[in-house]
């Protein structure tokens, strides 16, 4: 099994070295000290992460190795061998624009060891069955290693939150915004929006009925009242073609019929 790549690891590695924070902001959502393979990546990426947590913006050598004395990690520059790994970091990298490509790289290689790994505790559960056992128990129980693990991916950044606190200074912000029209984007819909309070923050809202009943020029409605308060709009659509689309989105706009738009009554 190889699933490591220690060149886009080194490549990454020098791009922070190099660019600093500029670099490092590019991968700080992806990457982890545990993505890393190499020992002494893992430390040098331990020491960066640190660095910027006390507002450090440059990332030489030098710095680097006087955090790993403070984190515990002194260990992996005693060697020659890995000093002069590190001190070579400096001498070359990645363009700053593919360093987010080299690190999704070793994200899904960090991943697939993982997963690997449950594959073998399943595999292991599966050597030591019986035979007395029930299927769903036998299935279950590998399926639940893996289920496990795409839980884990899922919810790393999960926490468990007390709803009973700062319930006061909640609602005394809620006093000073006073009333709003609509709680989320409003739509243009007044009926719709006292329903469901407008498009809002990290939802996603399904519209469902059969075909040819308006669903499409729902949303394009959607889309033009969001874009007319100067809210940045995406409408895609597979299906209509470009001059449908233009002669809808028009007649939205204008408030001319489609039907008379489309027979050129709308200048009457």
């Amino acid at each position: 099994m190889n699933l490591s790549d220690s060149g886009a690891e080194r490549g990454v590695l020098s791009t922070i070295v190099n660019n600093g924070k500029d670099a490092l902001i590019e991968v700080e959502d992806i990457l982890s000290p545990e993505d890393f393979v190499l020992p002494i990546n893992r430390a040098i990426f331990s020491c960066v992460k640190e660095l910027d947590s006390q507002g450090v913006e440059i990332f030489d050598v030098e710095t680097i190795k006087l955090k790993s004395q403070t984190l515990g990690l002194g260990e992996h520059f005693d060697s020659t061998q890995n000093l002069e790994y590190l001190e070579l970091l400096d001498t070359s990298a990645l363009d700053v624009r593919n360093i987010r490509k080299f690190a999704t790289q070793i994200k899904k290689l960090s991943l697939a060891r993982s997963l690997y790994k449950r594959h073998g505790q399943a595999q292991s559960y599966l050597s030591e069955i019986t035979g007395d056992e029930q299927l769903s128990e036998i299935l279950g129980r590998s399926e639940e290693l893996v289920v496990d693990f795409v839980n884990d991916v899922d919810d790393k950044s999960s926490k468990i939150e007390k709803l009973g606190e700062d319930l006061s200074s909640y609602i005394e912000a809620l006093i000073e915004q006073g009333p709003v029209d609509s709680v989320g984007i409003p739509v243009g819909f007044p009926i719709w929006e006292d329903a469901i309070g407008g498009i809002r923050r990290g939802s996603v809202q399904v519209i469902c009925s059969r075909s040819k009943v308006g669903k499409s020029f729902l949303a394009m409605n959607y889309g033009i009242n969001a874009a007319q308060i100067n809210i940045p709009t995406l409408y895609l659509d597979s299906e209509l073609t470009e001059d449908v689309q233009k002669d809808r989105g028009i007649c939205i706009v204008s408030g001319c019929p489609i039907h008379a738009f489309e027979r050129g009554y709308f200048a009457e």
